[in-house]
Formats: C-alpha cells, structure tokens, sequence
C-alpha cells in the first residue's frame, strides 16, 4: 500500500513536470514568435530608413497586425510622404529659379546687346572717320587710335559679357554647334586645349533643354579652369539607346574623393535633375575627372 502510494505520486510529480515543460516550451515558443515579429518591423524600418537615406522616398512600411507596428508604420509613412512632398516642391522652385534667371539673362544680354552695344560701335564708327580725315595732325591722330583701341578693348569685353549673360548663338544655332563654338572661345581664354567629339543627328532638342545642356557645360569647363589644373579637355556628345550623353573628360590633378561640391555642381546636378537625367563624377589622384550626364531623349523634346 504504502509503496502505490509513493508510485502514484512520483507519476504525479512526473505529469506535473511535463505539464509544466510544455507550458514553458510553449510560452518559449511564444516569445520567440513575439520577437521574431517585433524584429521584422524593426528590420523593414531599417531597411526603409536606409532608402530613404539614398533619397528613394517613395518607400512605405505595410500595414502590421499589431496595434503598436501599425502606429510606427503609419508615422514612418507620414514622414516619408512629407519628405517627397517637400522635395518635389523644392523641385518645382528649383526648375522656377532656373527658368527665372535665364529670363533675366536673356532680357539683359538683349538690353546690352541693343543699347550698349549700338553706342560703342558708333563711337568706333566716329573715331575712324576723325582719325581719316585728320592724318595730318599727329596728336589728334594719335588720339583718335588711342580711343578706336579703348574702343575696340571695351566692345571685345561687352560681346564676351553678354555671351557669358545669354548665349544668343542657342536661338540660331542647333546645339552641336553652339557647344563647338564655346569649346573654341574657352581654348582660346584660357590657353586649354579642348577636343570635341560631336555627333551631327542629334534628336530635336527644346530651347529650354539646350539651355541646361549649355550651361552645364558651361559650368564644367569654369570648374576646369578653376580646380583641375588640366592641359586637355575631351568633350563628347552623342545620341544612342534612346538617351543623350555628354561626357567631360579633363587630364588634370583628380581627388581621392568627390565632396558635396560648390554651388556649381550643385546647379549642374540640378541642371541634369531638370532634365530627368543622371549626372556621375568620377575621379582619382592624378587622372583627373570625368563627368558623364545621360538624358532620356524624349525629355528634350519642345
């Protein structure tokens, strides 16, 4: 009797310890699973934090089962839908400005070219008929070229402000040409040899995009000249797989490595932004920089 009574117990303590090993294993189990699913939330917010480091704002969390997941979902979504609203609004001021001070160049440069310019060349015109008809007084001679010179360093100066204000050459010419006719008014400034690589079959190009176009060209050769210590530019422009390219290759001293830039990167990266393109440097000590800019072809149309 008394040795089934220690039997019953032992196989009560036994069932009571099983009962209790599955009671643990279970809540074991449930934690795990309770963890597990925090840690996913956690990691796809991560990963979603990381896009949008790399300004790919579009990204969203889903919609969690937990009361908890959804409220941090539901936040990280706010703030990622104000941050692309914001830089979408930036974008669109951004163009604006863009567009603004071209207007302004323009309206300028034509203004100088009209005014200025009309002036200068008549008081050349008048300095060569005083000096014709005055040949034989020396100092009056003298005089009138001393002045035709002035004259003449002046109107050289005004014509190069206001191609640098508003190239008028984009109105008239296709962009091929107007980029060949920079390259040899650059060379010429500034003593750099500048080789030109340009394709004639270019596809129809808006005044407004081959203003971009130019003027960040523009803006890397300035950049060239002011921090490459280069003796050689290659430019190369072409059309092909439906996109334009523009590459800009220089020989001179490269970096180890590519900060933020100047506001003149800046306004060439958001020149190529305006034209739904993406623009790359690539650089190394001692083999200069090459800056590459490829824009679909069917945003250049007017």
């Amino acid at each position: 009797m008394h040795t089934l009574w220690h039997v019953d117990l032992l196989v009560t303590l036994l069932f009571m310890l099983a009962l209790f090993g599955i009671a643990l294993g279970l809540g074991l189990w449930a934690m795990r699973w309770a963890v597990r699913r925090g840690m996913r939330v956690l990691d796809d917010l991560l990963g979603a934090l990381q896009q949008v480091s790399r300004g790919e704002l579009q990204v969203r969390l889903p919609a969690y089962s937990t009361a908890e997941s959804r409220r941090l979902a539901s936040h990280f979504n706010q703030m990622a839908s104000s941050l692309e609203q914001v830089k979408a609004e930036n974008a669109t001021l951004t163009q604006a400005l863009l567009a603004l001070q071209e207007r302004e160049r323009r309206q300028l440069a034509q203004a100088l070219h009209d005014d200025l310019g009309q002036y200068l060349a008549g008081i050349r015109a008048q300095l060569f008929l005083l000096r014709s008809v005055t040949g034989q007084l020396p100092v009056v001679n003298h005089t009138a070229q001393a002045l035709e010179s002035n004259c003449q360093h002046l109107q050289d100066g005004f014509r190069a402000l206001v191609r640098d204000l508003y190239p008028v050459m984009l109105e008239r010419l296709e962009l091929a040409e107007a980029i060949r006719l920079l390259g040899q008014q650059w060379q010429q400034t500034h003593g750099i040899t500048c080789r030109m690589q340009l394709a004639e079959d270019l596809p129809p190009i808006s005044g407004e995009a081959k203003a971009h176009l130019y003027r960040l060209l523009q803006e890397a050769l300035t950049n060239v000249v002011r921090h490459a210590e280069a003796s050689e530019v290659r430019v190369r422009l072409r059309a092909g797989g439906r996109r334009l390219r523009l590459v800009v290759r220089d020989d001179g001293r490269g970096a180890e490595r590519l900060d933020g830039g100047g506001i003149g990167l800046r306004s060439m990266r958001e020149r190529a932004r305006c034209l739904g393109g993406e623009l790359r440097l690539l650089t190394r000590p001692g083999a200069g920089l090459v800056l590459s800019l490829s824009v679909p072809v069917e945003g250049l149309g007017s």
